[in-house]
């Protein structure tokens, strides 16, 4: 897929969606395949994962096109040094500005705690994202951080 494609199958609906971050799968193919997002939409459902990415305009756009979402998964970590990490890793407030360009109803903090990638202390984004949520007006039981092998039912 494409970005803005779509398949549908089952009365399920997967849209490929922009994404900013590098891709590689050799030493010799940097950048030469897609990285993306997934908005996926079932029934009255809709989830957005944003995947490995850094902040920038493009969710605005994914937000007026796709949005609003039911439930909207985010990277929170990996985001330190950020002259390193800002292009293509977001800290926990810019996960929650992602959050609201695609006017997502509960966000999912994910992407930290399990491999020690880069220099912030390993537990430190959780308690960021919670605060940057509650400031920007996000009620908590729609701030989700999950325990490692915990689950959810969606409504």
């Amino acid at each position: 897929m494409d970005w803005w494609d779509r398949f549908e199958e089952n009365d399920i609906q997967i849209t490929a969606l922009p994404s900013q971050h590098w891709s590689k799968r050799t030493p010799f193919d940097r950048n030469k395949t897609l990285w993306a997002s997934f908005a996926f939409k079932h029934d009255a459902t809709s989830i957005y994962f944003t995947g490995d990415t850094g902040y920038g305009p493009l969710f605005k756009e994914i937000g007026k096109l796709e949005g609003p979402f039911d439930y909207t998964l985010v990277g929170i970590g990996a985001y330190e040094p950020r002259a390193i990490m800002k292009a293509h890793h977001t800290t926990p407030e810019e996960a929650v500005k992602i959050a609201q360009d695609v006017k997502a109803k509960t966000i999912v903090g994910m992407h930290w705690g399990t491999v020690r990638l880069t220099d912030e202390p390993l537990f430190e984004p959780p308690g960021r994202f919670l605060q940057a949520a509650t400031k920007e007006g996000y009620d908590p039981e729609n701030i989700w951080i999950m325990s490692i092998g915990e689950s959810r039912k969606l409504n």
